[in-house]
């Protein structure tokens, strides 16, 4: 199949840097964090917290499409026990990075926006990097492309909540938090911080968990 896509090799790297920030994240908010009272404070914590959701989400697509395509046969399978630890943890974390981001307890804003960035990005790695054109030029314009869709949500909402007289709790389409929270909770996070360091130390000795 004509296709463009990030090898599992390198997924296992991008789990472990977002896996060391999300665990990083549990020193700087703690579990009775609070919103400061002054306004701007509060906005600016806001849109640099939307900022890593969109962030997270673009990386949870891109690991989850990385270990989809491994597992439908476009690599190969001669180095399987070398990729498939890296397979497996790039469908984990990236499932999860999907999932508590924008689809725990979306708005309607959360759910068109998450449809759209996967959409865009399946159309940029089908179809458009694969092109007969110049693969550096369309390498750069889809990191544009991926990097503006980012900084859309922060922007979407804040300007969202300036006009919108609703309370975000009350704009919720569902809200599977409860459920969602127990499974991917402080432990599983450390514990597939860990993981993803180990694999990562281990590729770059050339070897992996399933090679010992």
């Amino acid at each position: 199949m004509g296709t463009f896509s990030i090898s599992p090799y390198l997924t296992n790297y991008f789990a472990f840097v977002v896996q060391t920030f999300i665990v990083i994240s549990y020193i700087w908010f703690s579990k009775d964090f609070k919103w400061p009272k002054n306004k701007f404070s509060q906005a600016f914590l806001k849109f640099f917290k939307r900022f890593f959701f969109a962030l997270y989400f673009f990386f949870g697509i891109l690991m989850v499409d990385s270990a989809v395509i491994w597992i439908s046969g476009q690599y190969g399978y001669a180095d399987w026990r070398f990729q498939l630890p890296s397979v497996l943890i790039s469908l984990i974390l990236g499932l999860q990075y999907l999932i508590t981001t924008f689809w725990i307890k979306p708005t309607k804003f959360d759910l068109g926006y998450s449809i759209t960035f996967i959409s865009v990005f399946i159309g940029l790695m089908r179809f458009y990097l694969p092109g007969p054109f110049n693969l550096r030029f369309r390498a750069e314009f889809s990191i544009m492309i991926a990097f503006g869709i980012i900084f859309l949500y922060p922007m979407g909402k804040f300007v969202g909540d300036l006009i919108s007289r609703k309370k975000e709790e009350n704009r919720y389409l569902w809200d599977i938090g409860d459920s969602m929270y127990n499974l991917f909770n402080r432990k599983f996070n450390i514990i597939f911080w860990i993981i993803a360091m180990i694999e990562a130390m281990l590729k770059f000795a050339g070897s992996s968990l399933f090679l010992f």
